[in-house]
């Protein structure tokens, strides 16, 4: 009886060892989860999918074409397209202006400005050539001003400031930016002027103006005096004496009272002496 005992006990031990065994076996983890983490195994499309996009996640601004004929990478930068611009140099040139000095009412008279990036003998040349045929008259280097190695942009505009009550401006390139490059290594305004009174004492100045953009980097200034004179004819003297009435009495009254003042006391004495 007691042997029974035993034998039931041992075999009911053995049979709940055998269960706790096999559940121990059913809950151990799978290699690859020892973390916890369900895992998935992606088909190779996907797996690209998500290489290009960790790619676009990187911090890189990128789009992917996958269209068939563009399939060129372009960053944020190149996908606007960039307009050109002209890019602004300081260089150094000449700079020359060329007005006549006398001038005669209603005359007419081409006046020039140049930047001329050769050298100071060529720069005086080409303007000496430019103004003589402007004016159709032999100029003198002399009658150039000349400003050697100025510091300018390679756009430049210049603007001629004038007594509007003495000049009529009939053709003008005022305030024309043009550009100086080297295929352009000269660059020419020209303004066409007619005096309308007369003066002494008046002038033209010419401003250069150095850009970039709307921006004035550079500014110079070059003046010529004119003498507006009276057209050499008598009736040209006696429209000059009409417009300019302060000179009509030290020009003609006082010679007219001296004339005859004189023959007046000439004839005076010669009557006399007859006596």
């Amino acid at each position: 009886m007691k042997t029974k005992t035993f034998l039931r006990r041992t075999i009911f031990f053995v049979l709940i060892f055998l269960c706790i065994h096999c559940n121990n076996k059913d809950s151990a983890p799978t290699e690859g989860a020892s973390s916890g983490q369900d895992t998935l195994t992606l088909p190779d499309s996907i797996e690209a999918a998500s290489d290009s996009t960790a790619a676009t996640s990187s911090g890189k601004d990128t789009i992917n074409l996958n269209k068939p004929d563009s399939s060129k990478v372009i960053t944020k930068k190149d996908s606007v397209a960039a307009k050109p611009v002209f890019q602004t140099k300081e260089i150094k040139a000449n700079t020359l202006i060329y007005a006549p000095k006398d001038m005669s009412k209603d005359n007419s008279y081409n006046v020039l400005a140049m930047v001329n990036m050769n050298d100071i003998e060529k720069s005086i040349a080409s303007m000496q050539k430019e103004a003589t045929e402007s004016n159709n008259k032999k100029i003198k280097s002399s009658d150039i001003k000349v400003s050697k190695n100025v510091t300018v942009t390679n756009k430049i505009k210049v603007t001629m400031k004038y007594d509007k009550d003495i000049f009529d401006v009939l053709n003008s390139d005022d305030d024309e930016i043009k550009i100086l490059d080297k295929n352009q290594k000269e660059i020419v305004w020209k303004w066409l002027l007619k005096p309308k009174k007369y003066s002494s004492n008046t002038h033209l100045t010419f401003v250069f103006q150095s850009m970039d953009n709307n921006e004035i980097l550079f500014e110079e200034e070059k003046f010529v005096n004119v003498n507006i004179s009276v057209t050499n004819t008598f009736w040209g003297y006696l429209e000059y004496l009409a417009e300019n009435p302060k000179y009509t009495i030290p020009s003609i009254i006082l010679p007219l009272i001296t004339f005859f003042a004189g023959r007046f006391l000439r004839k005076k004495k010669e009557s006399q002496d007859k006596e």
